[in-house]
């Protein structure tokens, strides 16, 4: 793994390639858009698309390595290159608007978004630090309260420097090593990664099932690891982050009203589960980013028609199934859609029933090598989902049965005990607890003013609160939009509208319309699926040009002093999340500092790489985080999978002969989640804490809540 700093430049270098790619696709799909933006955006996304699936290919081959990766990447700017001089100028004409927007056509506003945005990075490093942290405190709000003063003043310039301030506090601190708020990465995302990296191929995990899920970013991931590490493999969700803020942009500008597009992006930044989520190594910004670009092609297509930019809303589809399974009910809903629009306009030739077919062709043919291939190795499709329908390799009805009840916990109240949850009549089990008609009703105020039930973190209680609203909290703006767009509608209703089109009050959009009926069925799926705030954001991004365009009605009034507040606010959480990675990334503490102490894993990790010998494996209890060990691993825990049949061992001569005979050397314990290592505990760790009694495995290391086992005899 080559240096933190070089992450920057390798992304700039892999992004151009990717673009000049795109555009050569799009030049080959005869989609030449007219404006630069929308083009620099589909260019960009269809060249990441490209790069993830020969990545995938050449994994299955066997053949990752840091030589063929560059030589796809080199191909790829070759195949664009003849397009170089048309990208040249686009990002030209990219950069020119983007300087027009922060000057605001006034000297003053550079000069204060300028010093706002450095001296709230500076501010947050050194309050970090614990060196002159009241002052640095101070700063801080200082510089938020000048961002939200420049929105009043200058809505454009404004939230152009706002927009800019997040992009470089969530770049800085997406370059820092991944710790325990970036769960499910050093789990599942970057984790696995590192595995085909090191591996040379690409082939499921079967110890983890998430291995099975379409892996369009891991394959992204997995060119960072070869390439740099874990900080070039965090810049790719990073990056999906401002294609999905782009895309909210150019949606808002181009089909609700122009001028509300800053304001569709800033409703979107100012989401503190997004602020979160640009920071570490997940996917979900993956699904977000294509969802909406979906959507974008959607309307262009609805407005002109036409089969290749159906195909383009497809190619686009696909890409966010291939990301996460997820992106099907988006799918299903544009192709319905388009359903609709054919029938109402089918006299007319640019919306024949071809467009509609290619829609939906498109789409399932970009996401089908995915589900194929997982069909093929497990014989489901959806593994592990769906298991009564399609069944599944190493998956059974209780762990099928396990994985639904854990989804179903998310939400407001409570599911009764597993027990007699099952023995309830379905449909009683399908609105009991979280689902109750009370609480669906509710869920859009409890979302916004109780969201600790949604968030990952809510088993710990009021401990959970500061933690949710900080990283997993969707925030007011989008409750607070929606009442005020009703506000706006019951005015028109009432013969109240303005003349004025830029006055409060103007025409509701249909492409307002047309969002807000994307997004019903979508909010509906989530309640009844698994109420996880994140797994909401793809559908609620489809909502940001909505807010926007009703926060640009009020853009000429006092009310834009409201979302101006909450946008610095935001900001402020954003950068709290933020602060210990900005400590990393202006060089205050070192990697192993930084990692010893805001990673838990981190130090046993380390141990064990230096224990375990060559050709040893180790076993995990407790702790799915593998991502700093160097050795071969694998979750041990039931419920995974069913690749140790722990109810035939029922002893711990029995469980210990069986880990041995599989290859583990060593095992390592996380107590608090597993439970202690004590003869009381059920098994496995109960079996393990006997083995121990008995002299058959040694505990070889003790750190705050980790065991370290030694299996040999």
């Amino acid at each position: 793994m080559t240096a933190t700093y070089f992450a920057p430049l390798l992304y700039v270098l892999l992004s151009a390639a990717a673009l000049l790619l795109g555009r050569a696709v799009l030049c080959l799909l005869r989609l030449d858009m007219a404006d630069a933006p929308r083009r620099a955006l589909f260019q960009l996304a269809l060249g990441y698309l490209i790069v993830a699936y020969v990545v995938a290919a050449i994994g299955l081959a066997g053949k990752l390595s840091v030589v063929n990766v560059i030589g796809l990447l080199v191909a790829g700017a070759i195949v664009g290159l003849p397009f170089g001089r048309r990208l040249t100028r686009d990002l030209g004409q990219a950069l020119r608007r983007l300087w027009v927007a922060l000057s605001g056509r006034s000297g003053a506003a550079p000069l204060v978004g300028l010093a706002a945005t450095v001296g709230l990075v500076f501010s947050a490093a050194i309050y970090g630090s614990g060196l002159a942290s009241a002052a640095a405190l101070l700063v801080a709000g200082i510089c938020l309260l000048a961002l939200a003063a420049l929105i009043v003043h200058r809505p454009g310039a404004g939230l152009a420097w706002l927009l800019l301030a997040w992009c470089l506090v969530t770049f800085l601190a997406a370059l820092a090593p991944p710790t325990d708020s970036d769960w499910d990465g050093l789990a599942e995302h970057l984790a696995q990664a590192k595995v085909y990296a090191t591996e040379g191929r690409y082939e499921p995990l079967w110890y983890d099932h998430h291995s099975q899920f379409p892996a369009l970013v891991q394959m992204l991931f997995t060119v960072g690891m070869l390439l740099q590490g874990p900080a070039l493999a965090k810049l790719f969700h990073w990056g999906f982050a401002m294609l999905s803020l782009g895309a909210v942009y150019v949606i808002g500008d181009r089909f609700c009203r122009r001028g509300s597009g800053k304001w569709s992006a800033m409703v979107l930044a100012t989401t503190p589960i997004m602020g979160w989520l640009a920071q570490v190594g997940y996917v979900d910004l993956g699904t977000t980013a294509y969802g909406l670009l979906a959507v974008l092609a959607f309307l262009d297509w609805r407005q002109t028609g036409g089969r290749r930019k159906a195909a383009l809303s497809g190619v686009m589809c696909g890409a966010m199934m291939a990301t996460k399974m997820q992106g099907i009910p988006l799918f299903g809903l544009l192709v319905f859609a388009a359903l609709l629009i054919w029938r109402r306009r089918r006299a007319a030739r640019p919306w024949a029933l071809s467009t509609v077919v290619a829609l939906g062709l498109t789409g399932a043919v970009i996401a089908s090598p995915w589900y194929l291939k997982t069909w093929y190795l497990t014989g489901n499709p959806v593994y592990p989902f769906a298991y009564g329908v399609f069944g599944g390799k190493d998956w059974g009805p209780q762990e099928a049965a396990s994985y639904d009840y854990d989804q179903k916990q998310f939400g407001v109240d409570h599911l009764p005990p597993p027990e007699e949850y099952w023995k309830l009549p379905r449909l009683k089990r399908l609105f009991t607890g979280p689902r109750s008609p009370k609480n669906l009703l509710l869920a859009p105020v409890n979302l916004t003013v109780n969201p600790v039930p949604f968030a990952a973190q809510w088993r710990n209680g009021p401990a959970a609160l500061v933690p949710t609203l900080l990283m997993s909290w969707v925030g007011p703006a989008y409750l607070i939009g929606l009442v005020a767009l009703v506000v706006i509608w019951l005015a028109r209703r009432r013969g109240h509208p303005s003349e004025a089109p830029g006055r409060p009050f103007s025409p509701v959009p249909t492409a307002v319309a047309l969002l807000l009926w994307l997004f019903l069925p979508l909010w509906l799926w989530w309640l009844m699926s698994m109420q996880l705030d994140r797994y909401l954001l793809p559908s609620l991004a489809i909502l940001a040009p909505v807010v926007g365009w009703v926060c640009c009605q009020g853009e000429g009034t006092w009310l834009r002093g409201l979302p101006a507040l909450w946008a610095a606010v935001a900001l402020g959480l954003v950068t709290c999340v933020a602060v210990p990675c900005l400590l990393y990334t202006s060089g205050m503490v070192d990697r192993e500092q930084y990692l010893s102490s805001l990673c838990e894993v981190y130090e046993p990790s380390v141990q064990l790489n230096h224990l375990v010998p060559a050709g040893g494996k180790v076993i995990l209890y407790g702790e799915p985080r593998g991502f700093y060990l160097d050795c071969a691993y694998m979750w041990g825990d039931p419920g995974h999978h069913r690749l140790i049949p722990y109810e035939c061992l029922t002893t711990p001569q029995a469980l210990v002969t069986h880990l041995r005979g599989m290859g583990f050397t060593h095992a390592l314990l996380n107590q608090m989640q597993a439970g202690s290592l004590s003869p009381g505990t059920p098994p496995p760790v109960g079996l393990l804490a006997k083995a121990a009694q008995e002299g058959l495995i040694r505990v070889i290391a003790r750190r705050h809540q980790y065991v370290i086992l030694d299996l040999a005899p």
